[in-house]
């Protein structure tokens, strides 16, 4: 005689459905915060990678050209600098930092040179596929040296204590100052956005930290606490 199949001990009820969905709605929101997490922290992996990369350049452009690093710019119009760090090409030392880093010198830059987090890098154009790495990065104008409306930089070997020295960073513009860096008075208020109130001002993109390129090439990151009005980072 054939043993009768318990119908029940393979369905589930409403109220069991229920709680099974209650549990992976629960579970579901423990894990998103680690996974949000978890992308941000390797955004700024990526983002120190760049930063790097930028300071390994800026040691290959002082062997190059007598100790100068790269210069925030060339050729002062009389109310800006008209070529920028940035740009594709530098008269008066020659190479530009595209040249050195083996980039073609096509307007913008490729997307995996601008930080993952920075909002306002976008594209250069609508039918380009490069973008503006002046709203990802900044070069540190505090205490720069000019020579007169012809240059703007630093000779490297003249920083005293380079490796505690910021020279680019996370930004929202080409050039960032201490004088924008308090993060109560500005990044915190503002956040991505350029304007008046946030030209020269870095970003601290990174748990409230910026990704930094120091002067003797290695890169890290400082928490805003660390950096901010801190003259001992941003003064040569």
């Amino acid at each position: 005689m054939k043993k009768k199949v318990n119908q029940r001990s393979f369905s589930f009820t409403l109220i069991e459905l229920l709680v099974v969905i209650s549990i992976i709605s629960i579970l579901a929101a423990l894990l998103l915060p680690s996974l949000a997490a978890a992308r941000s922290r390797a955004y700024q992996i990526q983002c120190l990678g760049v930063l790097k990369q930028l300071g390994t350049v800026n040691i290959m452009y002082a062997d190059t050209y007598s100790g100068w690093g790269i210069p925030y710019g060339y050729n002062y119009s009389g109310s800006s600098w008209e070529n920028l760090w940035a740009d594709d090409q530098h008269g008066l030392l020659g190479m530009s930092l595209k040249n050195l880093m083996g980039l073609p010198t096509a307007y913008g830059w490729p997307k995996q040179l601008i930080c993952p987090k920075a909002s306002l890098s976008t594209t250069v154009s609508a039918s380009s596929n490069l973008y503006y790495i002046t709203r990802s990065y900044g070069l540190n104008l505090t205490s720069l040296f000019s020579l007169g409306t012809v240059y703007r930089g630093v000779m490297l070997n003249k920083i005293q204590n380079p490796s505690g020295k910021l020279y680019f960073a996370d930004g929202v513009d080409s050039g960032i100052s201490i004088y924008r860096s308090n993060y109560g008075t500005y990044y915190g208020v503002y956040g991505e956005q350029y304007n008046s109130n946030t030209y020269n001002m870095p970003a601290y993109r990174h748990f409230s930290s910026a990704n930094i390129s120091f002067a003797d090439g290695h890169a890290g990151s400082l928490n805003y606490r660390a950096l901010q009005d801190n003259t001992n980072v941003w003064n040569w």
